[in-house]
């Protein structure tokens, strides 16, 4: 884990998401057990999330 800078709109399309939950699945169990090869140091894991959108740039569409 480290610590990073806090997220910015770059982009008009951009969404800043406060995460409230998050967890694994099939796929990074795959990459942490070493059946996918190209896992490097400082990938993240956890792409299946939840949260609160905190920020919005100006030509996001929120459905």
């Amino acid at each position: 884990m480290e610590t990073v800078d806090d997220p910015k709109i770059l982009n008009d399309r951009d969404i800043i998401l406060k995460v409230r939950l998050t967890t694994t699945c099939g796929s990074d169990l795959h990459l942490l057990g070493g059946y996918i090869p190209a896992m490097r140091a400082g990938d993240v894991l956890g792409h299946e999330f939840m949260g609160e959108v905190v920020e919005v740039g100006k030509a996001a569409l929120l459905t």
